[in-house]
Parts: C-alpha cells; structure tokens; sequence
C-alpha cells in the first residue's frame, strides 16, 4: 500500500542525479516449461547481478520494460520514450547517463510471466535484437560525443552491454556449428 510514497522518499532521499528507480523483473511461471526457467535464469542474472552492479558504478543501465519510477522533469528532459525504437526502456537508459543522471535498483520484485512457446519467444528475441541493433546505432552516430558525455569507463560499459549482445547474436551461429 505505500509503495508509491516509498518510492518518492527514496528519491527524496537519493542524490540530485537519481532520474530513475528499477525493480527487479522476476519470472512468476518458472515451472510452466523449460524456456520459462531459462527465462528466470537470464531474468535473475540481470536483475540481481549485472543492473544492480551497474547502477553502483553509474552506468548505463538498459531498463527493464516494467516497475521503472521516474522523475519526471528529468523524463521530460531527456525526451522520454523513443517511439521507434522497440526497445525504448533500453535506449532510454543510455540518455539518462548520457545526460549524467544515474539508476538506482529497487529491492522490491515486479513478477512476469515468461513466454512459454518457442515462436513467441522468436518473435520477442528478434524484436529485442532489433531494438539493441537500432541502440547502439543511434548512440553510436558520434562516438567521440558519447565517449564525452558518459566517459571512457561507461562507453566501455555500453559497447559490452549493448554492443556485446549483438555481437554475441553474430557469433553464435559459429559455435552451433563448431
């Protein structure tokens, strides 16, 4: 009942440069088929590992699509949503720190429900592709003005981060075949 109110204390209470608060997604039909737990797997890598582990060291943090709280003159600022890019909470991510705001990681879970058919998670999988191809392409038009706005350490974290996926979508058509 006062999560909203919670959220505005830990604003409140946070740094002037906090734009965003993210809670953990969670996989609440971990049991419904295999692709589900892996889903789980992934979902609790990023959320209890590598965004939490970012949001320490100010990174840029791709968001998750749900349970994000903002402030939001800093929403406005920073433009809001793309609304072409598929994966708008991601490229999101990126203009806060690039406009030296920081997120911070929520302790409270936002549960859902994976995908449980191999087509649908295609679909999603080729979507999300998509939207980290679009990313890093739109921040990458000027890399030298992205290395200034987030530094050497966070254009590091970006290129593994986003870059990184799409590499890794590259490759792995290698190792299936090796």
């Amino acid at each position: 009942p006062d999560r909203l109110s919670g959220r505005a204390r830990r604003f409140e209470a946070g740094s002037d440069r906090i734009a965003c608060l993210q809670s953990p997604l969670m996989i609440d039909n971990v049991a419904a088929s295999w692709l589900a737990r892996l889903f789980a797997i992934e979902y609790d890598t990023l959320f209890r590992g590598i965004l939490p582990t970012l949001a320490r060291w100010g990174a840029p943090i791709p968001l998750g699509g749900t349970s994000n709280h903002f402030i939001t003159k800093v929403l406005r600022d920073t433009h809001g949503w793309d609304a072409y890019n598929v994966t708008e909470d991601c490229d999101l991510g990126v203009r806060l720190c690039r406009g030296g705001h920081t997120v911070r990681m929520l302790e409270t879970t936002t549960w859902e429900e994976a995908c449980g058919s191999f087509p649908f998670w295609i679909r999603q999988r080729t979507r999300w592709q998509k939207g980290y191809i679009q990313t890093w392409l739109v921040h990458m038009r000027r890399p030298l003005t992205l290395v200034r706005e987030l530094g050497w350490m966070n254009f590091m974290h970006f290129q593994l981060l986003v870059g990184g996926v799409i590499f890794s979508s590259l490759i792995n058509p290698i190792f299936w075949a090796m």
